[in-house]
């Protein structure tokens, strides 16, 4: 057992599963007997009409149910992973990983052992994930390429190549620093906000200015245009220090003593 097991929305969330699905085939076989009607009283073809289209899969269709169902479950696994709080501690790419079966409708059937198995695996490893997460950030921020290890982080941090030869914000860079915040914000127990705007999408609308500056709980980032490079200066060194302590039980041979800015 773990502790998304304890919540009430699990057995909800099955029970709401089957009555979705049970009107899923219910309409699918209504849908059938219609045509079946029509054609026998020679009205039609109906078909077409009732297809939504030549790219959307009719729902007479065999082949509509089996989606049908793969599609409740995909949005059920969803559901849940959200309401887990594990996809607060997935770095960007493990997240999309789980997003792209959901997306593809590749996610397991919805059921108690289903969701028993997934979710004990995930508990089990979720400090594991979490540290491994952090450990990607560094490596895309606070990286020393001669030596091939992440370097400590200070008071500040500079990362250089923040927006590309064009002024657009370099992809891996800008989804680190999201990953930075996210991981600081975990580490302060502070719940992932519901509209949560993407650093890229805040250097793309500021692109146009000489200097692009702002500040949230945990830095203030500042960033020129002409340089390409941002600076972020910490606002919570206690919280910089547990990242540092995180990385460092990978083996990192670097000192664990705060650096100035990088």
């Amino acid at each position: 057992m773990n502790e998304l097991q304890s919540l009430p929305l699990i057995e909800r969330l099955l029970d709401l599963r089957d009555q979705a699905i049970a009107h899923a085939l219910a309409a699918h076989d209504r849908l059938k007997m219609c045509i079946a009607s029509c054609n026998e009283a020679d009205i039609g073809p109906v078909e077409t009409a009732l297809s939504g289209g030549y790219f959307v899969m009719p729902i007479f269709q065999d082949e509509w149910t089996a989606r049908a169902i793969a599609a409740i479950d995909a949005a059920a696994w969803d559901r849940l992973m959200s309401a887990s709080g594990l996809f607060e501690l997935m770095n960007d790419s493990t997240k999309s990983e789980w997003k792209a079966q959901i997306t593809n409708l590749s996610t397991p059937q919805l059921t108690r052992e289903n969701i028993h198995a997934t979710f004990s695996a995930l508990f089990a490893g979720k400090e594991a994930m979490f540290e491994r997460g952090v450990v990607d950030t560094y490596r895309q921020l606070s990286f020393d390429p001669l030596a091939q290890q992440p370097v400590p982080m200070g008071a500040a941090l500079k990362v250089p190549g923040m927006l590309d030869i064009w002024n657009e914000p370099d992809a891996k860079k800008s989804q680190a620093v999201d990953d930075l915040i996210q991981a600081l914000r975990v580490l302060d127990g502070q719940p992932a906000p519901r509209q949560n705007q993407k650093i890229a999408t805040t250097l793309r609308h500021a692109a146009t200015q000489p200097e692009i500056r702002f500040e949230n709980a945990y830095f203030s980032f500042a960033l020129t245009t002409r340089t390409r490079a941002a600076l972020l200066t910490f606002k919570q060194p206690a919280l910089i220090e547990r990242l540092n302590l995180i990385v460092a039980k990978f083996g990192t041979a670097v000192p664990l003593l705060p650096k100035e800015t990088r």
